[in-house]
This record gives structure tokens, sequence and C-alpha cells, in this order.
């Protein structure tokens, strides 16, 4: 039966799906601690990184207001690396001389399954551009301010957070750089393409995987934090595109054409909120 992965990883001699097996398990791990260590940053600083509450003085900031450094280098300390991070000096630039030398340092949990042991490129994202999470930030004092969780109005469970770009992304990992998410390309944003899977880590903390043969319009629900989209329909398309792939074809239609005459009620609504198919 075709299925709606890519070829990914070599593991004990065979050639397994990206985003299954074991190459899903360790790319969703890696995802969950990295959420896990934004909400970390979140307790202490009130936000996730970077910390805009540091004096402009400081020089941590370039003219326009962007870090200097990308916000996987602020989350070190909270991913126990703490003595790299203290290598860094944060007030120069990601490819001054100094902190260049630091670019062959990158902690594991940023590599993805299949790259290279010594690579120094990351594929896991934020979102920015206008409807991204971090591209909604504005000015203040001439710094760019990092979002909150109660900026997510649509749900910390219905917004990405980190997500795995592919391969053609990849950043060097200590740059500012990210995913700069367009609505009308959702898959040229993110480098796949619609026989891929997406990885990602959700507000909430959650890791999540969803087929990009999803409409275009879910994939920037879940990249907008303040869409105001009625996610309880999100949630039950994409129960939907999940059991598409694993029933056969007349049980799968039958499932459809009962979760679509059965959307005006509250029950049935209240259910699919709570279906949880790619955790």
């Amino acid at each position: 039966m075709d299925t709606p992965w890519t070829i990914g990883v070599q593991r004990d001699g065979i050639l397994m799906p990206r985003g299954t097996g074991y190459a899903g398990v360790v790319t969703k791990n890696k995802l969950k601690q990295m959420g896990l260590a934004m909400h970390n940053h979140h307790d202490v600083f009130n936000r996730f990184p970077v910390d805009d509450t540091i004096h402009p003085s400081y020089g941590y900031f370039d003219e326009t207001g962007r870090p200097k450094l990308s916000w996987r280098v602020y989350l070190l300390p909270m991913l126990d690396h703490l003595d790299l991070f203290n290598q860094f000096h944060l007030n120069e630039s990601w490819d001054s001389p100094h902190n260049l030398a630091l670019l062959d340092k990158m902690p594991d949990v940023f590599r993805s399954v299949g790259d290279p042991f010594d690579s120094s490129t990351t594929r896991f994202q934020v979102f920015r551009g206008p409807d991204g999470l971090f591209g909604r930030s504005y000015l203040y004092n001439g710094i760019e301010k990092a979002p909150r969780i109660r900026d997510i109005t649509d749900g910390i469970s219905n917004t990405f957070l980190i997500a795995e770009a592919g391969a053609s992304k990849a950043v060097p990992w200590t740059q500012p750089s990210d995913i700069e998410f367009d609505p009308a390309d959702p898959l040229g944003s993110l480098g796949l393409t619609a026989d891929d899977l997406l990885t990602a880590v959700m507000a909430d903390g959650s890791g999540r995987q969803f087929s990009m043969s999803i409409p275009e319009a879910m994939i920037s629900a879940l990249v907008s934090p303040t869409g105001g989209e009625i996610m309880s329909q999100v949630s039950g398309l994409l129960c939907l595109e999940f059991w598409q792939h694993r029933l056969p074809e007349r049980t799968f239609r039958f499932a459809k054409e009962n979760w679509s005459h059965r959307r005006g009620s509250a029950e049935a609504r209240q259910r699919d909120d709570r279906c949880h198919c790619f955790h």
C-alpha cells in the first residue's frame, strides 16, 4: 500500500521512511525536548527566546532589533549546555570570528535524523513571516519583542512552536534564520512536498506529525497563533486525514460522510476536539 512518507534513513541496513518508526520517534523526542526547554525559558523570562528585557546597550541585538544569535543559542542553558552557552559572545553576530568557531559544537538535539554526525546546520526552526508566532513581533526600545504564551489566542495545542523543515531549508544552527512562512506557498516555505510528513512540537509541548497533503488553509491555521480559526473542525479533518491511509476505502468514505453530517452537534464537536490521532 502506498504511504505518504518519504524515504529517510538507513538503520541496521534497512531503509526506513522518514517520519516513521525509529526516525519519527527520535525526531519527535528532539522536538519535545526543545518544546520543554522553550517553556522553561518562558517560566524564567516570561517570554520565549530571545528575551527582550536585555538592555539595548548590551549590544545583543542588531540595528533592526533582531537578535544577533539564534533562539537555539539562548535555549542552550535549558538543554543542559550551559558551558557551551557561556562560550558565546552574545554581543557579536553569529558569524563573527569568535562565534563562528563554535559552529561545529552543535548539540545533537538540533540535528535531524540522517544528517552527518558532525553537521552544523539545523532544520528545526520556528515560524516567522506575518502569520507566524515569531513573525508577529514589534519593536520596543529598538528591540524585537519575543512572543508570550498569552499571545497565542488560538490555543497552545493548536499552534506550531517549532517544526522540522525540509533539507533544502537547513541553516547554520547559530544563525537567527527560521521558516519565513508564506500562506500562499506553505509547502515551499517549509521545503516539503505533498508526499512528506511535517513533524512539529505544538506550543503546549506535544509532538505531532501532519501529512502535507492536508489543505493549505489548515497548515496556515496551525501556523497562525491569532487567526481565530474554528479548530474543532480542523481537528476533525486532521483525524480524517490520518485514517484515510489506514482504513479500507469504503469504511473511510462512510466515516467521512458520517463526520460531515454530524458537525452541527455540539456533542460531536467536543468529541472531535478530543481527537489526538497524531500525538
